[in-house]
């Protein structure tokens, strides 16, 4: 009976512990990825970009581009390019926020499971157009999750996490500001034609 009584409370446990695993995490607002957002996030890229190379070649200096992007252009960015990977992180909603890092829910398919994570952090740019997450805190919906974990879900997605930088380009930046994210990024005068 004592037996019978102790698997009854392992597995109460248990299943307490899977459902506070498996619920939606909090801690960030409802964002809808849309490719309406995606189109006028990448003009906007591209605009500022091309009118820093023009005046860079003009005055024969770098000159720095700057990109304002909001939530929903940031979110539909970053889900455009997972979706077109093989990552197995999905659901993704990417804000910014006053207080320097970026916040973000997102599911994640990890050893055959769905995990709602809620997780802050920064984002920097290799020169080689590699993206570097630094998660500073995780959780897996309404539980902690061990850094460890944290960084084998990054190194899962790292090739999810590039982008295209053409020649000319250096110190990208992406800043999280209330509301978005600004993009920032050195322009040389020799920086060759870009292209949408």
């Amino acid at each position: 009976m004592k037996f019978l009584a102790v698997v009854l409370v392992l597995l109460a446990a248990a299943g307490g512990g899977v459902y506070l695993l498996t619920q939606p995490a909090g801690g960030v607002g409802p964002v809808t990825p849309s490719s309406a957002a995606v189109i006028r996030a990448e003009a906007k890229i591209f605009a500022a970009f091309t009118a820093a190379g023009a005046t860079a070649v003009i005055s024969r200096h770098p000159v720095q581009a700057t990109v304002n992007l909001t939530d929903d252009e940031l979110t539909s960015l970053v889900a455009s390019r997972l979706a077109q990977s093989q990552s197995s992180v999905s659901n993704v909603v990417l804000v910014g926020s006053s207080d320097g890092v970026f916040r973000t829910t997102a599911d994640v398919l990890w050893n055959g499971w769905t995990f709602h994570v809620y997780a802050t952090g920064t984002v920097t740019f290799g020169s080689d157009g590699s993206v570097h997450l630094d998660v500073h805190d995780a959780d897996v919906g309404r539980l902690p999750l061990p850094s460890s974990v944290v960084d084998a879900i990054v190194a899962q997605n790292s090739g999810a996490t590039t982008v295209n930088v053409p020649p000319g380009i250096s110190d990208l930046a992406l800043q999280p500001v209330a509301g978005g994210a600004t993009l920032t990024g050195m322009v040389s005068p020799d920086v060759r034609r870009l292209v949408p």
